[in-house]
């Protein structure tokens, strides 16, 4: 077992959570990513332009392979890359940093929504209950949406019916519990067109529950699937050791209309 004592082990274990016993770390540890990175490969060949998409992102500084970074920023700079005047839908503006992004890359327009400033709920997360860091992340969010292409609305997603459009692609990035994400993702199919595609953040078929992420979306989406409403593609959300482990395994769900 002078395994457990190699300096690059000990170096990798520090990143493997502590709640994995010892035989979990040791498969995270052990696992190639090399069958994860080319099954994401072969879903972004099959909705854009891989190596359009490459580009992209090494313009702006990624790493194609960087284990910190969420692959819709890959797939949606695969499928944006070549198409004029989409327009999208992001429920969960979070910072504004990915919707900047796309305004700055492609020709679309941009609607993306997100629970008032001074709600309780939108208060209550990210520490953003201590004033300072509240006034700090607006003044970030709204720097980084002030753009001719983006529109930001501050609205709760369950009012999304009222918004009189259709969208060529949604992105459902908000809140990840029922019964607001079952809701998110059925308005969401609901404003695309027949030919408009729905990606779901953190879809996770193992049951799970954090202050923040939980399976909900992936039993949501696995109805609607069985019950031949959509296709769906998956694809891991990154390409890390740590997919080894199910219950960590974490992938966006790409959904087409049946």
């Amino acid at each position: 077992m002078r395994l457990f004592f190699h300096k690059g082990f000990r170096k990798l274990k520090r990143h493997i959570p502590q709640i994995l016993n010892p035989i979990s770390q040791l498969q995270v540890l052990m696992y190639d990513t090399v069958s994860d990175l080319n099954h994401n490969n072969a879903v972004i060949e099959r909705f854009g332009n891989l190596s359009a998409a490459q580009r992209v992102l090494k313009i702006n500084g990624h790493d194609w392979t960087d284990t910190n970074l969420s692959w819709h920023y890959h797939f949606f700079s695969s499928l944006l890359s070549n198409s004029k005047d989409l327009k999208i839908l992001e429920i969960g503006t979070f910072d504004g940093n990915f919707a900047r992004f796309l305004a700055e890359q492609f020709d679309v327009n941009i609607t993306t929504i997100d629970l008032p400033r001074d709600s309780e709920m939108f208060r209550g997360t990210y520490g953003r209950d201590q004033h300072q860091e509240w006034i700090k992340f607006c003044e970030l969010r709204d720097k980084n949406l002030l753009h001719p292409k983006i529109t930001f609305i501050e609205m709760d997603s369950f009012q999304l019916p009222t918004i009189d459009q259709t969208f060529d692609v949604v992105w459902v990035d908000g809140d990840h519990m029922n019964p607001q994400v079952t809701i998110d993702i059925y308005n969401a199919l609901l404003l695309t067109g027949n030919d408009g595609l729905v990606l779901v953040d953190d879809f996770i078929d193992e049951p799970m529950r954090t202050e923040l992420v939980s399976n909900d979306g992936a039993l949501c989406i696995r109805s609607l699937e069985e019950r031949g409403l959509v296709n769906l593609n998956l694809m891991f959300k990154r390409v890390q050791k740590l997919n080894a482990d199910k219950k960590h395994r974490k992938r966006i769900a790409i959904l087409s209309k049946n």
